[in-house]
């Protein structure tokens, strides 16, 4: 029994924008008149013509300047962004494998104790490239696993069973940015992001398992291999509290018709910014859940990656 549920375990691991002028006219003097001559007839003068004040130029106001977009907003002038991250998922697997018509269900309950057990190598990460609103993303996540039993057989002999998963969980996209909202006034006050995101959730899974007998001396070996490619909607909505707190939350669901699988994912982190080196980077912690559901028309099975992580990211 011992040597079946760890065998079964082994399976399931597959698990931003005049001045004017004025002239005066000096008036002429007159001559004095001459003594006993009669006064000649008094000349009129002809007064001056009176000053004419030159009018100021008419002032023409300028048009108003054509109104020019925000520089570095639309897709060719934005600058590109790059964001790499990298986190631990102290996960835990708990799964389910039925037969369809009843006969037999099998729960196993993997532990992150168990994992850590069992692991001889694994890596979690993802990996963002934006340009203005569009951006491409990927988050891998590889593990490779083994166990190991020894137990007697019918016959007394000494026999030990090795199981070898080699299992990978891969999402891969492109998101789109629909809304930057900013929640009240002031430079300071907190902005919420949505971008919703679709692309493909892809499972690979090798599981080896080696038997040795040694009342027959022979190791017995065999493999299986599982891939699964799911389409995948979602949305990611980023809610910057400050300039350096955030809250971020996500969700997706998938479904693929020909190896009728279902899966989705739900994801909730707080993060914190700030400077390593020139770089700007962050630190975050939250919880992530992803559920994959198959059946092939004889065999169900349910299987889940659930846990708290931690990670540590850099933008340039």
């Amino acid at each position: 029994m011992r040597t079946m549920q760890s065998i079964t375990r082994a399976l399931v691991l597959a698990a931003g924008l005049s001045a004017l002028f004025a002239s005066t006219v000096p008036v002429a003097a007159q001559e004095p008149a001459k003594p006993q001559e009669a006064p000649p007839p008094a000349a009129q003068e002809t007064p001056p013509p009176a000053a004419q004040e030159a009018a100021p130029p008419a002032v023409q106001e300028a048009p108003p300047p054509a109104t020019q977009p925000e520089t570095g907003t639309g897709f060719k002038d934005a600058p590109w962004r790059f964001d790499v991250n990298l986190y631990f998922w102290t996960l835990s697997v708990p799964a389910t494998i039925e037969n369809k018509d009843g006969s037999r269900e099998i729960d196993v309950n993997v532990s992150f104790h168990d994992l850590l057990k069992y692991m001889n190598f694994g890596i979690m990460g993802e990996a963002e490239v934006h340009k203005g609103p569009v951006g491409l993303f990927v988050s891998p996540m590889y593990g490779d696993l083994e166990e190991s039993t020894n137990f007697t057989g019918p016959l007394g002999n000494d026999n030990n069973a090795t199981g070898y998963i080699k299992m990978s969980v891969i999402d891969y996209g492109i998101s789109y940015q629909v809304a930057h909202w900013k929640l009240g006034n002031g430079a300071d006050a907190p902005v919420l992001t949505l971008e919703p995101y679709g692309g493909y959730r892809y499972f690979y899974d090798k599981t080896t398992i080696k038997l040795y007998s040694s009342a027959l001396n022979r190791t017995v070996k065999t493999s299986t291999t599982s891939i699964i490619n799911t389409p995948i909607l979602g949305a990611r909505a980023v809610l910057d509290l400050t300039k350096r707190w955030y809250f971020t939350a996500a969700g997706d669901y998938g479904w693929n018709v020909e190896d009728v699988v279902n899966t989705w994912q739900a994801i909730g982190l707080v993060g914190y910014r700030f400077k390593m080196g020139k770089f700007p980077s962050k630190v975050f912690a939250g919880t992530r859940y992803l559920h994959l559901s198959t059946d092939d028309g004889t065999v169900k099975a349910n299987l889940a990656l659930k846990g708290p992580l931690v990670g540590l990211g850099m933008e340039f």
